[in-house]
């Protein structure tokens, strides 16, 4: 079986849900995880995941110095667009695996050995859970020349490293690229890493795998993730995806997030967090207090926010983009 190691640098402090991204790793030792942070390992790291102990100022110069450029303002965040160059920055890392890849952490890996076949990466060269782009949360890459350097492809990806704002290169540019039925590529700018490797899959020159396998946004129509032993899916329907990346449920000022000493081996996730099986027992219960308090929450901070518009304070926490939704 071939090798595949996914790099997540992360610098800050770990997350309050870091727990439950690292049971789902334990559960998918196809993959291994290595952590490019500065912070000590959290507890009961699982046994593919590593650290390697690097300063954000660290990566900074050496990113410069493969790359012959400056870029000392540039925020942690910014290294998104990176991601597509990780087989070059990070070669020293990835030199041992047969494929490199990178992923987020606020998410739950399903089953993985049941989309990422012998198959699948026998024939592929990049694989990808979304049918419209090459995805930031969780993208694999065949470890050669040809697919460490195709970000290279684009005239202007030096550009895009040096500028501080994030430009979503490693996803669909700054025009917002969505691969659609009969959409050509043929005028589009090279400005994302989806672009380039679909104009080279077109050509012959690579082969990618994108299926719609991945659950970014629940219903608000009472539709729930179900966790069961190591299997993501939709509660009602049993649909299994290989991961769920909860983007979208974390901007919700009522989603909550569980202080679980031991994970549980079955859980639940609605738009208002996640549950235990004894919760969700009484889910309609406790779904309307979160929703509830979360919302009363929102009118209380676009009240706090108000007076800081008027008179030009910064905000912390936005009432942004619609009711219940909040953004730091």
């Amino acid at each position: 079986m071939e090798k595949i190691i996914v790099i997540i640098p992360y610098y800050g402090s770990w997350p309050n849900y870091i727990q439950i991204f690292n049971d789902t790793c334990k559960n998918n030792p196809l993959i291994n995880i290595c952590f490019i942070t500065d912070l000590d390992k959290f507890e009961n790291a699982s046994s593919n995941i590593t650290f390697f102990k690097l300063s954000f100022q660290e990566l900074k110069k050496r990113i410069g110095n493969i790359f012959d450029i400056s870029i000392p303002n540039h925020k942690p965040y910014k290294l998104c667009d990176f991601r597509p160059a990780y087989g070059i920055i990070f070669s020293d890392i990835v030199k041992d695996f047969d494929f490199w890849g990178y992923a987020d952490n606020d998410l739950i890996f399903g089953n993985l050995k049941k989309f990422i076949s012998s198959e699948n990466l026998n024939e592929n060269d990049i694989l990808c859970f979304r049918p419209d782009h090459l995805h930031g949360p969780f993208t694999i890459y065949r470890n050669t020349s040809l697919i460490n350097n195709l970000f290279k492809c684009s005239p202007d990806y030096l550009d895009i490293f040096k500028n501080e704002i994030y430009l979503s290169f490693d996803e669909f540019g700054k025009d917002n690229f969505r691969l659609q039925k009969n959409k050509t590529l043929d005028n589009l700018p090279d400005d994302s890493i989806s672009v380039i490797a679909l104009k080279a899959k077109l050509k012959g020159e690579i082969k990618i795998f994108m299926k719609l396998l991945c659950k970014e946004k629940i219903s608000e129509t009472n539709e729930i993730i179900k966790y069961d032993n190591g299997k993501v899916s939709i509660y009602k329907t049993n649909v299994e995806y290989a991961f769920y990346h909860w983007v979208i449920e974390k901007r919700a000022a009522y989603f909550s997030y569980p202080k679980w000493s031991k994970i549980p081996t079955k859980y639940f996730i609605s738009p208002s967090g996640f549950y235990t099986e004894q919760q969700f027992k009484y889910y309609a219960v406790i779904n309307f207090y979160r929703k509830t308090m979360g919302i009363l929450y929102w009118y209380y901070l676009r009240f706090k926010n108000f007076p800081s518009r008027r008179l030009g304070f910064k905000i912390l926490i936005d009432t942004y983009p619609r009711p219940g939704f909040i953004k730091k």
